[in-house]
């Protein structure tokens, strides 16, 4: 595809296309965007091969029939969800970058995985229903705070998720839901999500992306693809050594990780030892929120840990932005000490054009990223490729 003429082009015709019931041609998408002949013909043949629209001539004046670009209005919503270790955040989209709804949904992952996924499939089909009078769904994607091996589609030695290490879920879900299922790490779908929002053109970004709530992880997007590394584990920050961390036992079974002093699960900890008593990581960030000294000074010193750690994959891969998310990065002393760390680790010639900033999807970054993993699998699917399930 050709460069963009904005971000979200994709998105911006796929509206238009949706606003003219009665059709519109790609000369006059062109003419009333701005954007080239080339990338409109790109989009539109995207959107075609996902289902999203049809072309098909006008109805016949004697002369050349124009084609005409409708929207089909028969495609099912996709589903998705970022399961987190005491609830889950579900969602849904009708096209790529476009949430209709999403809703909080109480979990455990100290249950089984058949007893979580099941009931964060009751509730995405009642929010499917509610939205969009639509009781199925074309795709489904699920996020998962582990490692997750996604040609097994499985999570793989995930300290915090026992009970569904090494465990097949695309056959549960597929017992579920009659739709091709996508699995992937909650820090990488992020990053998927934060890309596609931020890209001016496919293959041109290069970011790192750090998710910062309950626990902590990490994944590098380099032009425009994220980077999985040789065994699909990239971006597991939390379990680097930092010295503030001393001898505080980690999940992992070491001690002295990043995760135990920089993750909400480590603050909340530390909290307790100061006799303060918070239990989530909303908690926590309300008590930032109204300036709690003891509870500013702890995200203060989190944000510093993370610094540490991201300066030398800074340094490395020389991205052009750093973007927190999850429920800290709403804390503006947690991101600024991130941003304080790499302007004093850093070369000044790697930190003088590099953005470091709050997600711009937010709590959603994760929905978005497997929402562009699932309409993918569907492009696959229309094109006669395999999908991962």
């Amino acid at each position: 595809m050709d460069n963009l003429a904005a971000p979200g082009a994709k998105t911006v015709i796929s509206e238009l296309i949706d606003a003219t019931p009665a059709g519109i041609s790609r000369a006059e998408i062109a003419t009333a965007t701005g954007f080239s002949s080339s990338t409109v013909s790109n989009i539109v043949r995207e959107l075609i091969n996902t289902g999203e629209v049809d072309e098909s001539p006008t109805a016949s004046t004697g002369g050349r029939r124009t084609q005409v670009l409708k929207p089909t209005h028969r495609h099912d919503p996709i589903w998705l969800s970022e399961i987190g270790s005491a609830h889950a955040r579900i969602g849904i989209a009708d096209r790529p970058g476009n949430l209709v709804a999403t809703e909080e949904v109480p979990v455990s992952l100290t249950d089984r995985p058949q007893v979580v996924l099941s009931r964060i499939i009751e509730h995405l089909k009642v929010l499917s229903e509610k939205a969009l009078a639509k009781p199925s769904a074309a795709a489904l994607g699920i996020a998962l705070p582990g490692p997750v091996d996604r040609s097994l589609q499985m999570v793989v030695g995930a300290a915090r998720m026992p009970g569904w290490n090494n465990v097949p879920l695309a056959p549960i879900l597929n017992e579920l839901v009659l739709a091709p299922v996508e699995i992937d790490n909650d820090a990488r779908a992020g990053a998927i999500g934060e890309c596609a929002m931020r890209e001016d053109a496919p293959g041109t970004w290069n970011g790192i992306y750090v998710k910062a709530g309950t626990g902590i992880g990490g994944a590098a997007v380099l032009n425009g693809e994220i980077y999985t590394g040789g065994g699909g584990l990239a971006g597991d920050i939390a379990h680097n050594s930092v010295p503030e961390a001393g001898d505080r036992p980690c999940s992992c079974g070491r001690a002295g990780c990043m995760e135990t002093v920089a993750s909400g699960a480590g603050i909340i900890r530390a909290l307790g030892e100061e006799g303060i008593d918070v239990h989530t990581v909303a908690q926590v960030v309300e008590r930032a929120e109204q300036w709690d000294p003891v509870v500013t000074a702890m995200l203060r010193s989190a944000g510093t840990s993370v610094g540490r750690v991201l300066a030398p994959l800074v340094t490395f891969l020389n991205p052009t932005d750093v973007i927190v998310g999850g429920s800290l990065s709403s804390i503006d002393v947690f991101t600024a000490s991130i941003r304080s760390e790499l302007y004093a680790r850093c070369l000044p010639m790697t930190t003088k054009d590099l953005t470091i900033e709050a997600s711009l999807t937010k709590a959603d970054a994760a929905l978005y990223g497997m929402a562009e993993l699932c309409f993918a699998a569907i492009n696959r699917t229309n094109q006669g490729a395999p999908t991962s399930s």
